[in-house]
């Protein structure tokens, strides 16, 4: 090699790579590596425009806009303040139901199932529900959605029916829809009781009973157990 070259090493594979000290610019690889490296990007298109985009093999998220779109997307996202937990989170101005709730409280407040207090009837209540509820300081719905409709139509009135089972007081609504009946019947050991019943189902039972403070009303829920007293 004339006097005049120098020797400087490829930097990817260690290959002599002869230079002259003239020489404005000193690859830092051969031949044959930038050859390797330039095979390793290639073109992708813009999803907005369409724009020739180089991405490289290595690339385990290669872009998928240009640098221009990727500016006018960002502009579309901006700051909502999360009406439970009071953080930020973003929001995009395309979507047509801008959340007021952030991801975390969502998950907080999941789709569960409840009984109904009125007839007994499991129901799901909605995690918009529940969210709504929170957001608002209401309690969530304690009725099933039938029940609920039933008890819109008000004012109540009851009225005392004779039949061959004895004595029932029946209870409608306006709209003439039956909420609850009371039915006299032989209680054991007890003489009389009645028997209230919501949505066809016995949910609590009523006793007169003589003490000695005077006559009071003792009310069991279904299974015979003691929810409270009444003294009359």
């Amino acid at each position: 090699m004339p006097k005049n070259w120098l020797i400087k090493y490829c930097a990817d594979c260690g290959a002599q790579m002869p230079y002259l000290l003239e020489w404005s610019f000193v690859p830092d690889r051969c031949k044959s590596c930038r050859a390797t490296r330039a095979a390793a990007w290639y073109d992708v298109y813009c999803k907005d425009c369409g724009t020739v985009i180089r991405a490289h093999r290595d690339w385990t998220n290669p872009p998928q806009r240009c640098g221009p779109c990727r500016e006018r997307a960002a502009t579309k996202w901006f700051n909502v303040r999360c009406r439970i937990c009071n953080t930020d989170f973003k929001a995009h101005r395309d979507w047509s139901n801008i959340p007021d709730v952030c991801k975390s409280c969502r998950a907080s407040f999941p789709e569960k199932s409840a009984p109904c207090s009125h007839c007994g009837t499991w129901f799901t209540i909605k995690s918009g529900t529940r969210i709504k509820c929170r957001i608002e300081g209401w309690q969530e719905p304690k009725k099933c959605p039938a029940c609920r409709e039933l008890f819109k139509h008000q004012p109540f009135h009851t009225q005392r029916e004779e039949g061959p089972l004895g004595v029932v007081f029946k209870t409608y609504n306006s709209h003439g829809q039956l909420v609850r009946e009371s039915r006299e019947e032989d209680a054991f050991l007890f003489g009389k009781r009645m028997n209230h019943s919501k949505g066809g189902k016995t949910h609590a039972y009523s006793y007169k009973r003589d003490g000695i403070l005077g006559q009071h009303t003792e009310i069991t829920d279904a299974s015979g157990k003691r929810i409270k007293r009444l003294d009359t």
